[in-house]
């Protein structure tokens, strides 16, 4: 009994139970220390006064950029734009609102919104934009140079830092893209996707632990995805046939969990039916009406079901 009531617990606080790995934990502070007393060092013969010299909210960025360095919210351009986007609407808020009281919440809430709508989620942007409007009337005194003094370089220093100290550990290499990916090792042919076994929490928990650096992600997430990738893959795609001009397509099991696209055009001059040209649109989602192009085949094998738009603007399964 009291066994089940510390998991349920550790659960209910989000305690991770994932192992500690010493090393990693010396690497991560030493390149947070690193990368702050670089910038303290360098922007201090660039800024105006010490109103300028360092952005608080740096210090959560280099929690991120070297404890979680592959996590989405550490990328570059998150980094970048969350910051230098939070930091004008910050300034902005505070010259256009005299009451803090109005002001600080409003440039919290509103610095938060663009960078959901402009892809650069970064936690500590939004107390970058606290920062601006209730700081001291030094910092209020810079204005717009704030951006450049200190933000713009404090960005920029606290980024290649991350970039060449993570380079060092070719586990930890920084921006993901630059991250050394090693293929499974498999005995014999490649299984079939239909012969893969279930994957149970206990093996992703496992295999999150192996991993040498800190994940933001738990084993329940983690297999929600496995669960919901292998469901989706397990599906097959439409007759090449099937795909018509002036029809939309849904990929995902609802239009509330999936990426519908409209097909606007199809090229079907060529002679092999799997290369006809099929422009499309995308109505739902990330790329929401971007307009792109694929071969006939490729689109069949996306496409799980069709689509139509009902009488009370809802998409149904045709």
């Amino acid at each position: 009994m009291p066994n089940h009531f510390f998991h349920n617990l550790i659960a209910f606080l989000g305690i991770q139970r994932d192992q500690h790995h010493n090393r990693e934990i010396i690497i991560c502070g030493i390149g947070s220390f690193i990368s702050i007393f670089l910038i303290l060092l360098i922007v201090r013969h660039f800024a105006p006064n010490d109103a300028g010299l360092i952005v608080a909210s740096m210090g959560a960025t280099a929690v991120l950029l070297f404890v979680v360095p592959h996590g989405p919210l550490s990328q570059p351009w998150p980094v970048f734009g969350g910051h230098m986007l939070s930091a004008f609407v910050g300034i902005t808020c505070a010259k256009l609102i005299a009451d803090p009281l109005i002001a600080a919440p409003l440039a919290v809430g509103i610095a938060s919104a663009l960078m959901y709508l402009t892809r650069c989620i970064h936690p500590p942007g939004g107390a970058t934009a606290l920062t601006t409007v209730i700081g001291s009337a030094q910092l209020h005194a810079l204005g717009y140079q704030y951006l450049l003094t200190p933000v713009f370089i404090n960005v920029m220093i606290i980024l290649l830092c991350a970039i060449g100290f993570n380079y060092l550990f070719k586990w930890r290499r920084y921006p993901t893209m630059l991250s050394v990916k090693e293929a499974p090792v498999c005995a014999g042919k490649q299984q079939k996707l239909e012969a893969i076994p279930k994957i149970r929490p206990e093996n992703l928990e496992y295999a999150l632990q192996t991993i040498p650096s800190f994940t933001d992600i738990d084993e329940q997430t983690l297999q929600e995805i496995y669960q919901t990738a292998f469901a989706n893959a397990q599906r097959k795609g439409m007759p090449l046939s099937a795909i018509q001009a002036r029809h939309y397509y849904l990929h995902g099991k609802s239009s509330q969990h999936g990426v519908i696209r409209y097909v606007i055009d199809i090229d079907d001059s060529a002679a092999d039916e799997k290369v006809h040209i099929i422009t499309y649109k995308i109505m739902t989602g990330p790329n929401k009406k971007q307009v792109k192009t694929c071969h006939r085949d490729e689109f069949a094998a996306w496409a799980k079901h069709e689509v139509i738009l009902s009488e009370k603007k809802q998409w149904e399964i045709k």
